[in-house]
């Protein structure tokens, strides 16, 4: 492991941030959700521009709030972008695309799906 875990207190901490957008595809970021909550040491984190914030699903239906600022999360150690219409608006979102370039030094994984 490097130093960077160590910061964190136990070598086995992960965190694991999952930008949020509206129109995205709830099965990107739910699915993964639902997979490595439940692994123990690992953190998941919906990310928006401040924490609470609601970001509508592509469906239109489900709504889901970030747990999270991008402020707040400063090491991730993997970035999971979820897919959906609403990915070409936020790729040309300053706030998201400099977030990324910041943290994209310490990253361990990027996934987009």
């Amino acid at each position: 492991m490097d130093s960077r875990h160590e910061d964190r207190g136990s070598p086995i901490d992960v965190v694991v941030a999952i930008p949020l957008f509206d129109r995205f595809t709830a099965l990107d970021a739910i699915g993964p959700y639902e997979l490595l909550h439940v692994v123990p040491g690992v953190t998941v984190l919906f990310l928006g521009q401040e924490a609470g914030q609601l970001y509508v699903a592509d469906n239109g239906m489900l709504k889901l709030p970030a747990t999270a600022s991008f402020a707040d999360v400063t090491h991730p150690d993997i970035l999971l972008v979820p897919g959906g219409p609403g990915c070409f608006v936020a790729a040309k979102d300053p706030a998201l695309i400099s977030w990324i370039k910041q943290v994209s030094t310490y990253l361990y994984m990027y996934v987009y799906m």
